[in-house]
């Protein structure tokens, strides 16, 4: 009973305890409640605080930048007119920079700049001093009077201690062209003009500005001197590049030269080519000099060791580095000796102008005939250099025809091409190569043709053309499969015409004409498909035809190749057309020198003389003029007055008989001694007695 009781009472007690918490709970959350409300008020109101102040930075710095984009457009406004004004000031500048160097270079137009003079040597009065000079370098045939000279002094720079280089002389001319002629005549002798036996050079007188523009085209003219091409400075600062076949090309700047240049990297350079000069054979201290010079190499260089080849291979390179050597020596002695003359004659003149004296006269004339001697000497060797020259190309190309040549080759000239693996060459040696492939291909079938038969038959066709010269189009060449028409070898549409009917190019043409497309389908019924390999094949068979459209007659190839091997006679018959093709021999040729012989040449002997003709000398230029002779090529004098009443046909050595070939090859007295020297020389190289004999 006790635990009932005590149950309900707990039952009764229960709602009571859960009413009080309720109410206690909405106090606490209203209670919560209104203290977050007051802290989200207060956290509210400072954020709104700092979001007014925020707000205020922001359009204060709007407000700034505003004004910074202001002042930034008129500092970008200043800043275009400080560069326009800077842009029209520098051109006003340059302008007035050109027109100064222009002012100076006018006020330098009658100077020259003589350099390689030695120090003090003008004296107190240096402009009748250089006056003076510039006759005795440049001789009286050019300079008649001594040049009126304005004012003579040295470069304004200081001076330089013993043993320097001298200063340069800037002399004023008074008249123009006597300024230009002194310049292209020291131009014309530059490096031979010598005063006391040192060099000395006259240039015109540049402002530094234009020296150092002409100066920056120093290393590119010297890469064009040693191509082979003549470059020249035009004034002020333009360089003009003459070409081997005359033409010529201008460039305003060092860099549009350096371009022109890239481009000729791939062309070969040319060799220069060292020649002895035999007139120092003549020469007694020469033969000496070069006999010393042997004995004494073959005494050093001469062992069991050493093969002859190696040693006379060796001996060859030291005597021509001798024979430099001495002519340069000689060289430089003789230019030193005609300054010196020069000098001579000069102050001798000077002197004998004031006191001429008997002994004054003497000493003057005996200058005049050493000079005289020089420059007879210098005369002489131009003039066998001159007789060698046309020696050497008499039987050549004249300079026209020379010139016609380097330029069309020029044109032709491949500088660079693509290889087949797809670079870029300018090497000559890989450029020829590729050529030679290519080319050689295209005369081979890449079929190898084993009948041995076949082989031999296609070689002996092509040594029998090749013999005859019968190498042109022939009309009987097949269309299909022709390695000379190289559309035929690609295009398998050619096979079919094969079917057609069209299996020459003979078949293409009608009543002496090339067919036109509508005639050769209408006759062969080929589809209008077709009609860009007709326009192929026209194409090949005009140029391989002169004649074309017309039919060309027939040749000796046609006559081959439409011959029917088993016709009777077939062997007689193909001789017979064979011997037609022979060409006569020389027979008019060999009985006119059997009449100037006087005696018969026997046909073993002629054809010997025919034959030996190219194996007379090494020299292609000698089996020619042999060749000439021996075909009666010249024209004697006797010849040509037959063409020409007012040439007299007597022998200019003689003076006597009619200049007849043999008469000039053998006949005229004046020449009886010239063959009897070369045969007794032959004699006694050959150790056997041969008399004169034109056989």
């Amino acid at each position: 009973m006790a635990s009932k009781a005590s149950k309900k009472e707990k039952k009764d007690e229960a709602p009571a305890t859960a009413v009080a918490s309720m109410a206690s709970l909405v106090k606490l959350l209203e209670e919560h409640r209104d203290a977050l409300s007051k802290e989200f008020k207060s956290a509210m109101t400072s954020l709104e605080a700092k979001l007014d102040f925020v707000q205020e930075t922001v359009t204060d710095h709007g407000n700034r930048l505003t004004s910074l984009e202001a002042n930034a457009n008129q500092l970008s406004d200043k800043m275009e007119e400080l560069e326009a004004k800077c842009a029209a000031m520098e051109g006003s500048y340059n302008k007035l920079k050109a027109k100064a160097i222009d002012l100076e270079s006018r006020s330098r137009r009658n100077n020259i700049r003589i350099t390689g003079l030695p120090e003090s040597i003008e004296g107190a009065r240096p402009t009748d001093f250089f006056s003076r000079l510039l006759v005795e370098l440049l001789g009286d045939q050019v300079l008649t009077t001594a040049p009126e000279l304005d004012r003579a002094h040295r470069a304004l720079t200081a001076k330089q201690g013993p043993g320097s280089r001298s200063r340069a002389v800037i002399a004023r001319i008074h008249h123009f062209r006597t300024k230009e002629l002194i310049v292209q005549e020291a131009r014309k002798r530059r490096g031979k003009l010598f005063f006391q036996g040192k060099p000395v050079a006259i240039f015109e007188d540049y402002c530094p500005e234009i020296v150092e523009q002409r100066a920056a085209y120093r290393e590119v003219m010297s890469a064009l001197y040693q191509r082979g091409l003549r470059p020249s400075l035009l004034y002020p600062a333009r360089l003009r590049i003459t070409t081997k076949d005359g033409g010529k090309k201008h460039f305003a700047s060092v860099e549009d030269a350096t371009s022109f240049l890239k481009t000729l990297q791939g062309v070969p350079m040319p060799t220069r080519h060292w020649r002895f000069n035999s007139s120092l054979l003549s020469d007694d201290e020469f033969v000496k000099y070069l006999k010393d010079h042997i004995t004494f190499f073959l005494e050093m260089n001469t062992t069991s060791d050493t093969s002859a080849l190696m040693v006379w291979d060796a001996l060859k390179a030291y005597l021509r580095g001798q024979i430099i050597s001495f002519t340069a020596h000689k060289r430089r002695k003789a230019q030193r000796e005609r300054s010196d003359l020069l000098s001579n004659i000069s102050g001798t003149d000077a002197q004998y102008a004031l006191t001429p004296t008997p002994e004054l006269y003497n000493t003057k004339l005996e200058l005049k005939t050493k000079f005289d001697l020089l420059t007879t000497y210098q005369t002489q060797n131009i003039l066998l250099k001159n007789k060698s020259t046309f020696y050497e190309h008499g039987e050549k190309a004249g300079k026209l025809l020379a010139n016609q040549l380097k330029g069309r080759r020029s044109k032709q000239l491949i500088t660079s091409i693509n290889t087949q693996s797809g670079n870029v060459t300018q090497d000559p040696t890989e450029i020829n190569t590729a050529f030679k492939d290519f080319y050689s291909n295209l005369q081979f079938s890449s079929k190898s043709i084993a009948n041995p038969v076949v082989r031999h038959t296609l070689k002996v066709w092509v040594q029998f053309r090749r013999s005859f010269g019968h190498k042109d189009f022939s009309l009987l060449s097949p269309v299909a499969s022709n390695h000379f028409f190289v559309p035929s070898r690609h295009d398998s549409t050619f096979q079919g015409w094969h079917g057609k009917g069209i299996s020459q190019f003979k078949d293409m043409f009608t009543n002496g004409n090339f067919m036109s497309f509508d005639q050769l389908s209408e006759k062969y019924n080929l589809p209008k498909t077709h009609f860009f390999r007709y326009l192929q094949a026209r194409h090949y068979v005009r140029s391989v035809l002169p004649c074309f459209p017309k039919e060309p007659d027939s040749n000796p190839v046609d006559m081959f190749l439409s011959f029917n091997p088993m016709s009777p006679k077939a062997m007689s018959t193909l001789y017979r057309n064979i011997s037609t093709l022979i060409q006569a021999p020389l027979v008019s040729i060999k009985l006119a020198w059997e009449h100037d012989l006087g005696q018969s040449l026997e046909d073993d002997l002629w054809d010997k003389i025919l034959t030996s003709i190219h194996k007379s000398s090494l020299c292609a230029r000698h089996c020619l003029i042999q060749f000439k002779i021996v075909h009666r090529a010249h024209f004697s004098k006797a010849k040509l007055s037959s063409f020409f009443p007012d040439v007299n046909p007597t022998c200019d050595k003689c003076k006597i008989n009619v200049a007849t070939l043999f008469h000039m090859y053998w006949l005229c007295p004046r020449l009886q001694e010239f063959w009897g020297d070369v045969f007794l020389t032959l004699s006694n190289i050959l150790n056997q007695k041969l008399d004169p004999d034109p056989l």
